[in-house]
């Protein structure tokens, strides 16, 4: 954790001053892009019949998960399904073995519903919707699947500034999302086969929910893991992972994300 996180820890923090420090003389120039509406894009149904809006950072991400046919995939925060749907959606890959986790009850019936739309029966039946808390999920599975997308909940500071839900922000809930996408990440480690991939992914533009988390997961799994370097047209190549934030990415985003692969 930062050492500015640390120091200020007991006191009330502005959003806009927390910012500001994180991101210095970049923060007027994100922080008016974020106000602006994404650029979207569109996902079509099986049929043709129905549009699914998804912003095209969602879908960078999602693409590098790689998934291969006949492959064993876990969506492990699967709600609203945009990311699962741009592969459940490709006819190509044949017998693929998914299965979508939301543990809140009204995300995941939002997400069976999408599912039930934009899937042709087929491809339904091989989708599996469970409501597991993803912290836990190597209690009861280990090296299972061969590609794990964990988009992890997080401070989504984009859709509080639109929808003017500031003050609903504290320090405490970027510690408590910071404490849970590490569980996460642990978890999801322990269930991903040798050589498999994970995706993990957020729409926060704290660092430490994204690189540093990466940064610190590496440092306390040395050997277990290693970064790839993942694809994308737009956006910032870090360290470890992509930033892809709608002040240098064309409107899309906010979004983070990093590729690796288990050892």
């Amino acid at each position: 954790m930062r050492k500015w996180l640390i120091g200020m820890k007991s006191k009330k923090i502005i959003f806009d001053e927390y910012y500001r420090e994180t991101h210095g003389q970049r923060w007027i120039n994100l922080r008016s892009a974020l106000e602006k509406e994404k650029q979207m894009q569109v996902l079509k149904s099986a049929d043709g019949t129905q549009a699914y809006y998804l912003d095209q950072a969602s879908l960078i991400a999602a693409a590098n998960l790689e998934v291969g046919r006949g492959q064993k995939v876990l969506d492990l925060c699967a709600a609203p399904g945009g990311k699962s749907l741009y592969w459940l959606l490709k006819p190509e890959l044949g017998s693929i073995q998914w299965k979508a986790n939301e543990i809140s009850m009204k995300r995941r019936l939002r997400l069976k519903r999408v599912l039930d739309q934009f899937l042709d029966r087929e491809v339904r039946k091989r989708v599996e919707v469970v409501g597991h808390d993803a912290r836990n999920w190597c209690l009861y599975e280990e090296n299972a699947y061969d590609r794990i997308l964990l988009d992890a909940p997080c401070s989504s500071e984009g859709h509080l500034i639109q929808q003017n839900q500031i003050a609903s922000w504290s320090l405490a809930k970027v510690k408590r999302n910071m404490a849970n996408q590490w569980a996460m990440l642990c978890s999801a480690l322990a269930v991903l086969k040798s050589g498999g991939i994970l995706v993990y992914s957020t729409c926060s533009i704290n660092p430490g929910e994204n690189e540093e988390q990466i940064e610190r997961f590496l440092q306390s799994r040395s050997g277990q893991f290693e970064v790839l370097q993942g694809q994308s047209p737009i956006g910032k190549k870090l360290r470890w992972g992509w930033e892809i934030f709608p002040d240098i990415a064309i409107g899309a985003g906010p979004l983070y994300f990093c590729v690796m692969r288990k050892n």
